[in-house]
């Protein structure tokens, strides 16, 4: 079954990087210790994520620095997020049975419990569709740090696709151990 919650912001969605040093290079981007799939994003806020700031949770979802936050700029709809607003979001029994300790996921904030999954009910609207053209539209981007950039590894035919992008520009930094590709993000 999928759940709806309530109060639900990206407050951990900046953690799991290091924190970093302004003026630094090269600086590894993901922490080997908190999981990739614990990064959630939610369409229609948009924020950015300074890291320079250090993260206020920790890898399984404790918090390690109450009243930090690494999310900026916070807005909905161009209008800024305020700690009173509350928000409806379409998630998982995973998130809203409290997997991974998300704050405001614990099964007590729900308010629509639907006898459908979430990846039967996208499936449904695509057998429905014609054609399939999701609209993208960068949902978070990072604060801004001159002359910081971070590395990240990926796979190697990622090397195809990064010209292409123009934020952020990222060019290819060699190989990775493992036969990853590895690339710079200039913040």
């Amino acid at each position: 079954m999928e759940r709806l919650l309530f109060n639900f912001t990206p407050a951990r969605c900046g953690s799991p990087a290091p924190s970093f040093a302004t003026g630094q290079p090269d600086q590894p981007l993901h922490d080997p210790d908190f999981p990739s799939y614990h990064f959630d994003v939610i369409t229609g806020l948009r924020y950015r994520i300074d890291l320079c700031r250090r993260p206020r949770f920790g890898p399984g979802g404790s918090e390690l620095r109450p009243g930090t936050s690494r999310i900026v700029d916070l807005t909905h709809a161009g209008k800024a997020v305020r700690v009173e607003m509350e928000f409806n979001v379409a998630t998982n029994n995973y998130r809203v049975s409290g997997g991974a300790n998300f704050p405001g996921a614990g099964g007590d904030t729900i308010g629509f419990d639907a006898p459908d999954t979430n990846r039967d009910v996208i499936m449904r609207h695509i057998a429905k569709q014609e054609t399939i053209n999701p609209a993208t539209r960068p949902v978070w981007s990072f604060a801004p740090m001159p002359g910081t950039s971070a590395l990240f590894e990926t796979g190697p035919r990622a090397r195809h696709y990064a010209a292409g992008l123009t934020r952020p520009r990222i060019e290819a930094a060699g190989d990775a151990p493992g036969g990853c590709a590895r690339f710079p993000i200039r913040l």
